[in-house]
């Protein structure tokens, strides 16, 4: 049995128990009275056993499922935690080189470089102007080019997509 898969399971079963039903626990929550029926059902399909005894009127815990409420404790607030020690990252710094192709450095990245500078003032972007994949590819950080990649042992992400059209005088 895969436990991490029952995370979501336990999670809403202990808001249905925390607010004594169904019902009350999807209005607040958000979370549909389905999804919660749902959930219940294949935790204790999962589990072997019935946790709870539940009609339209009541609501309450077998001896089996206030055992599993009692052991599992705040799952939810544990995960929560453990999200938040580890904070957002909002402190970047530290100086970032960054190649790419001039039409690019003039045009398309300007806003974008902009825009993170402002976001992140403590960090320094390095931008080489340079039209050409060199063997000093190891001494930057990001290399934007455009077309195929065609080094396998780099990696890539489409960050764009561009529309080449060709135009000419109607005198041609």
């Amino acid at each position: 049995m895969d436990v991490l898969a029952l995370a979501p399971l336990l999670i809403s079963f202990r808001r249905v128990v925390a607010h004594q039903g169904l019902r009350p626990a999807s209005r607040a929550t958000g979370v549909s009275t389905a999804t919660l029926s749902r959930h219940l059902i294949t935790l204790e399909e999962q589990l072997g056993v019935r946790l709870a005894d539940r009609n339209t009127r009541a609501f309450a815990l077998t001896p089996a499922g206030a055992k599993l409420i009692a052991s599992v404790g705040d799952l939810e607030g544990l995960l929560r935690q453990s999200i938040e020690a580890i904070g957002p990252a909002t402190d970047v710094q530290g100086t970032v080189r960054i190649s790419a192709p001039t039409v690019l450095t003039c045009g398309p990245l300007v806003p974008v470089i902009a825009a993170f500078q402002a976001k992140h003032p403590r960090a320094v972007l390095q931008v080489v102007n340079d039209d050409q994949l060199h063997a000093f590819i190891d001494e930057v950080d990001l290399v934007i080019r455009n077309g195929p990649l065609r080094d396998p042992d780099l990696m890539a992400r489409l960050l764009f997509g561009t529309r080449q059209i060709v135009v000419a005088a109607p005198s041609l």
